[in-house]
C-alpha cells in the first residue's frame, strides 16, 4: 500500500529477516495495466551498508541492435503481460496484486513499444507470459532470448544506492531489476508512477484487467 498520507507513494522495503527480496527479475513496472506507467521514480531512504543494488538495461539500444529481420517480426507480435507469471516466487511477487489469488492482472501489448519516435523492446522476464496467438511453448524461446539480449553488459546500468539518491527511469524504453545479496540488512525505497503523456478519458479510466490463473 501507499504512505500514509501518500496513498501514490509506495514503500518498497525488506527487513533484515526477510529471506528474499523483491523484483530481482528483468522488468518494467505495471506492463501488466491496460494503461501502464511511462515513468518510475525511485528514491533511496534505508540503504544497507553493502549490496542491494539495482540493474538498469535500455531496451531502445537493444532493439536496434536486432537483425532488420528480427526487428520487423517483434513489430508484429504482441505480448501478453500478466501480474503471476512467477506468482509462486513470493521474492517476484510484484507489489501491485488483486485480492484474489485465483485471479491475476493482465493486459496485452505491443512487444515493441513506441513513444517519443524512438522504439523499445517491451518484453520482460517478470511479466510476459506469452505472445498473442502463440502457445507458452512457442513464446518462451523468445522471451529468453530477448532478455539474454538486453542483460548484456553493452545495455546495462548499475545503481549503488545511498540514502537520499533519486533514480527517474522511462518505462517504455528500459527494464530494472534489484540484486539480492545484503541478507540481514534492511533496504527501503520509495516509488512513485507517473503518466506523462495524455490519454483519452476511455484509455485513463479503464479499469484492470482481471485474468484466470494460469
Amino acid at each position: 500500500g501507499g504512505v500514509e498520507g501518500y496513498p501514490e507513494l509506495i514503500e518498497i522495503r525488506r527487513t533484515p529477516n526477510q529471506a528474499t527480496a523483491l523484483s530481482t527479475m528483468w522488468h518494467s513496472d505495471s506492463t501488466y495495466l491496460v494503461v501502464p506507467p511511462d515513468v518510475t521514480l525511485l528514491y533511496g531512504v534505508e540503504i544497507p551498508p553493502y549490496g542491494g543494488t539495482t540493474l538498469f538495461a535500455d531496451t531502445a539500444a537493444a532493439f536496434l541492435d536486432l537483425t532488420p529481420t528480427m526487428r520487423d517480426v517483434l513489430r508484429k507480435l504482441r505480448v501478453v503481460q500478466r501480474s503471476d507469471v512467477h506468482a509462486n516466487n513470493e521474492r517476484l511477487a510484484h507489489l501491485s496484486k488483486p485480492a484474489d489469488r485465483g485471479t491475476a492482472l493482465g493486459a496485452v501489448h505491443d512487444a515493441i513499444k513506441k513513444s517519443d519516435g524512438v522504439e523499445a523492446i517491451y518484453v520482460s522476464q517478470e511479466h510476459s507470459s506469452h505472445f498473442d496467438g502463440m502457445s507458452h511453448e512457442e513464446s518462451r524461446p523468445l522471451i529468453e532470448f530477448l532478455t539474454r539480449h538486453i542483460a548484456s553488459d553493452k545495455y546495462r546500468l548499475e545503481i549503488a544506492w545511498k540514502p537520499n539518491t533519486l533514480v527517474i527511469l522511462d518505462n517504455r524504453k528500459t527494464l530494472h531489476r534489484a540484486i539480492d545479496n545484503y541478507f540481514g540488512h534492511s533496504r527501503t525505497l520509495l516509488r512513485l508512477i507517473l503518466q506523462l503523456n495524455p490519454r483519452c478519458a476511455e484509455q485513463r479510466d479503464a479499469e484492470p484487467q482481471l485474468m484466470a490463473a494460469e
